[in-house]
């Protein structure tokens, strides 16, 4: 009987578990797969530029720098790396995994669903309290997770800050069947798929000016960012396979100038036209036709980097513990601006940069622990009372 375990504790034994069942269905044999490192230190930089970016649009900073003012405003662009990294990680995990038995399609679900769900409900009530809002009509799309595909929706009851958690877990639902659609398949089969996501990509985008649809309504469209998981899982199977072979890892200086080249192009985007009249203060996504295979490529080079700097980094120890709060921290941004914008009033822009910081950080971590405690309850009382 498990007695209020560390959460991360309890995952591990489940995962031992199910390891066990599957080596003895395998013969005996199985691969572990190294961790990659470099991926927590490019969760934790995306992480951060979308905080960027919702602190400049909601008005809490006010930089004096046109470079930075426009990088920031144009980081909605990082969205498109969360999902394109959510899918790499994911297949790079679980690839191995035969979702057509029923025991190992359970554990990833019911895994999945508690890492997030919680914090998910947990945040949508305190919005509630805070704002004082509550639309009956709404809760029933929050509480079945499917709010993103309502794009009406967005505003009401925290859905603005909430939505990316509906996408994820649209993403997690479709994981295992994206899964067998492209394991053991060829590169030259994964390189297809991936051009026909990404072609529909930049297809709905240009619907969307042509229609002058929302800008919100693909932005937060769960189907739109399906594709670039997709895309990500794609990605995830190249690296795979050739981390098979002998071959020349990605040198430091080409992760640096993908990099740079992201950093410049992103500070370009938000008052430069470079596709006929499109501007991207008008359409966030119009652009990912230039982001995503950018991000695609950091994201490869990072996986494949074996650079001691770039993974002593990595490894250190504020990194690590920045990436695994960062779920929470997408959270916790929208009552950090708010507490920020009521209770503060600096002009000088370090100091903004460091009280809204602070805030983001105490309130992603009492999540954290929140939920930490939360989800031991839940495996000692509901889910998995035996452990053997």
């Amino acid at each position: 009987m498990i007695k209020f375990l560390d959460l991360e504790k309890v995952n591990n034994l489940l995962e031992a578990r199910l390891i066990s069942v599957m080596t003895r269905k395998n013969g005996g044999q199985i691969m572990r797969k190294q961790y990659l490192y470099n991926l927590d230190l490019l969760r934790s930089l995306f992480c951060i530029m979308i905080l960027f970016f919702h602190a400049v649009i909601h008005k809490a900073w006010h930089i004096n720098s046109s470079f930075w003012t426009n990088e920031f405003l144009a980081s909605a662009v990082f969205m498109d790396a969360f999902f394109l990294l959510s899918g790499f990680v994911l297949f790079y995990l679980y690839s191995s995994k035969d979702y057509s038995d029923y025991t190992n399609l359970k554990f990833f679900y019911v895994r999945r669903l508690l890492k997030i769900y919680p914090l998910y409900i947990l945040h949508t009530i305190i919005w509630c309290l805070l704002y004082q809002q509550f639309y009956p009509s709404v809760l029933p799309s929050i509480v079945l997770g499917i709010s993103s595909f309502f794009p009406t929706l967005f505003g009401k009851m925290g859905i603005g800050g909430t939505w990316f958690i509906s996408v994820i877990f649209f993403c997690y639902f479709c994981f295992p069947v994206l899964s067998g659609v492209i394991k053991n398949k060829k590169i030259i089969t994964l390189l297809l798929l991936m051009l026909f996501s990404y072609l529909f990509v930049v297809y709905v985008n240009v619907l969307a000016v042509n229609w002058k649809i929302s800008k919100f309504s693909v932005y937060v469209n769960p189907i739109y960012r399906l594709l670039m998981f997709f895309i990500g899982m794609c990605v995830s199977g190249i690296f795979m396979q050739i981390s098979e072979r002998k071959h020349k890892h990605v040198h430091l200086s080409v992760v640096v100038l993908v990099a740079i080249s992201l950093v410049y192009l992103i500070s370009e985007l938000y008052h430069f036209k470079f596709i006929g009249e499109v501007k991207f203060a008008i359409n966030w996504t119009f652009y990912s036709c230039v982001t995503i295979p950018l991000f695609a490529l950091l994201i490869y080079s990072c996986a494949d980097c074996r650079n001691g700097f770039l993974t002593s980094l990595s490894k250190s120890c504020v990194i690590q513990h920045f990436s695994k709060i960062s779920f929470p921290f997408y959270l916790a941004q929208a009552f950090s601006i708010y507490l920020y914008k009521t209770y503060f009033s600096v002009s000088v822009v370090w100091q903004q940069i460091v009280i809204i910081f602070f805030f983001f950080y105490i309130i992603a971590l009492c999540y954290h622990l929140s939920i930490n405690v939360l989800n031991n309850y839940i495996f000692d009382k509901v889910s998995y009372k035996k452990v053997q």
